[in-house]
């Protein structure tokens, strides 16, 4: 339908000037906003319907920690590619960007 194709591109083009108005981490933030959500959502419901009630349903745990995950790379990379936009030198091995930094320089050594 027409119609909803028009919605959807007015959609995008207002998501769009959103995020050319954002710079450093709360474009980071907005970038990985659905990556959020659905760990948000996974978390919720496994704490709602497992943990609180006594029923520790190690699968579900996990599904969620898979999407915390990939929330978490797109954090890193996303400061990652900040940091080298604006130039910034190394980060201190001991900080989160930093280990993060360092992996995947031995990723891409293999």
């Amino acid at each position: 339908n027409d119609e909803s194709r028009n919605e959807e591109r007015r959609k995008q083009k207002a998501a769009n000037d959103k995020s050319s108005q954002l710079t450093g981490f709360d474009l980071v933030q907005y970038n990985c906003r659905k990556k959020k959500r659905r760990y948000d959502q996974c978390y919720k419901k496994w704490y709602g319907s497992t943990f609180t009630v006594g029923q520790l349903d190690k699968d579900a745990r996990e599904d969620c920690d898979d999407l915390f995950e990939a929330y978490q790379h797109c954090i890193l990379m996303g400061m990652k590619k900040d940091r080298d936009r604006r130039g910034v030198g190394k980060a201190n091995e001991d900080s989160a960007i930093g280990t993060f930094e360092a992996e995947l320089e031995y990723e891409n050594d293999d």
